[in-house]
């Protein structure tokens, strides 16, 4: 799931930043991959990890959706608990991952030009 994760997030912000390489891009294609990774993992954990968690530890969903709802009313579904316990958390997650690339993003580039790689 973290090779999805990644993968979701980071080709579509490389594919963007590629075309046009300035900072109001590079900030541009972090929004354009969070999104894109949030949407990724939501779809694959409602229709497959979810599932198949419950399948595989032989584990009613109905028992996981009460378990967050002990936690958090408002989940009352699988859908429900994919909007108001991982959508925050993956926004959260690859938000956080943007602005620790942004912050790091001058020494690397003023590296990677000074080597001449970019």
């Amino acid at each position: 799931m973290n090779l999805i994760g990644s993968l979701s997030f980071m080709l579509p912000a490389v594919l963007y930043y590629q075309r046009r390489r300035n900072f109001k891009s590079a900030v541009i294609s972090l929004v354009i991959g969070t999104i894109s990774a949030t949407v990724v993992l939501l779809l694959a954990n409602y229709f497959v990890m979810f599932p198949l968690y419950a399948t595989a530890m032989n584990f009613p969903m109905e028992k996981i959706v009460a378990a967050a709802h002990a936690l958090n009313p408002f989940v009352t579904d699988l859908g429900s608990l994919m909007a108001f316990a991982l959508l925050p958390f993956n926004i959260v997650k690859f938000g956080l991952n943007s602005v620790l690339a942004m912050l790091m993003y001058k020494a690397f580039s003023t590296n990677l030009k000074i080597r001449t790689l970019i």
